[in-house]
């Protein structure tokens, strides 16, 4: 990708890049050969990140990242926990004043949640999920915007959900900017609504110095039509995209 790989940043999204979507999200793994492609990746290029809404301690069993090679960089919650070399992981605190309109809102939502939808708690978040109740896709969200309206908190996009944050929460962009910032060659997988902020993050880096920016989305019936239209390559499936990853290890390892 560049001539001098420790330049060059790479960043991927964990349910739908580098796992399967499944109905049980409990459930989701890594695809075979992720957890070894990642080191390899570690090991040739500047920055290796994994930037997902999956809570941190999921992320740090599922990637096994006290086993991984050093320097790969973990973020869950779009930014809210950071997953350390140990595994450990580090909230970033919600902002002062806002757990009580958090606790307030899920309790809302467990109420008037549409049958079928889930209300998953996250400590910095409130997410509504209608993946088991996809007839409810409208109504859920019209339901998570009037609640966050009503508390004060704002609205992530995701996968067959919404999730809603105090306002100023980071999102997938602030955390991709932030940690390709100083690379000249820069590559962003994503499958879903919070992707399109780290998509976004590349144009914002594009206009304070000149990069290389290649934003991959990984296809399928639910991917964003915005995410595709903005994709410099689109791939039909996770397992495209660990191909693609494993790749792009290979040639720098045999160009080394």
């Amino acid at each position: 990708m560049s001539k001098n790989p420790k330049e060059t940043g790479i960043c991927a999204d964990f349910d739908g890049t580098l796992a399967e979507i499944t109905a049980d999200p409990a459930s989701a793994v890594p695809l075979p050969g992720v957890l070894a492609t990642l080191d390899r990746l570690v090991r040739s290029f500047g920055v290796v990140g994994v930037v997902s809404g999956r809570p941190g301690a999921f992320l740090s069993e599922r990637l096994e990242v006290a086993n991984r090679a050093p320097g790969l960089c973990v973020y869950g919650l779009y930014g809210s926990e950071h997953v350390t070399q140990t595994g450990e992981v580090i909230a970033r605190e919600a902002p002062s004043g806002w757990s009580r309109a958090l606790e307030e809102a899920a309790s809302a939502l467990e109420r008037s949640a549409p049958t079928g939808c889930t209300v998953e708690i996250k400590g910095t978040s409130v997410a509504l999920h209608w993946r088991n109740a996809p007839a409810e896709a409208a109504r859920a969200h019209e339901l998570a915007r009037a609640c966050a309206n009503k508390f004060g908190l704002s609205l992530l996009r995701a996968r067959k959900a919404v999730e809603l944050v105090p306002p100023g929460t980071p999102n997938k962009g602030d955390v991709v900017e932030a940690l390709l910032d100083k690379c000249s060659t820069t590559c962003v997988l994503g499958d879903d609504e919070g992707d399109l902020a780290a998509f976004e993050a590349l144009d914002r880096l594009a206009s304070k110095h000149p990069i290389v920016a290649v934003r991959i989305a990984i296809n399928s019936n639910e991917a964003p039509e915005a995410l595709i239209a903005s994709a410099d390559l689109v791939l039909d499936c996770p397992r495209e995209a660990i191909s693609f990853l494993s790749r792009l290890a290979s040639v720098h390892s045999a160009e080394s």
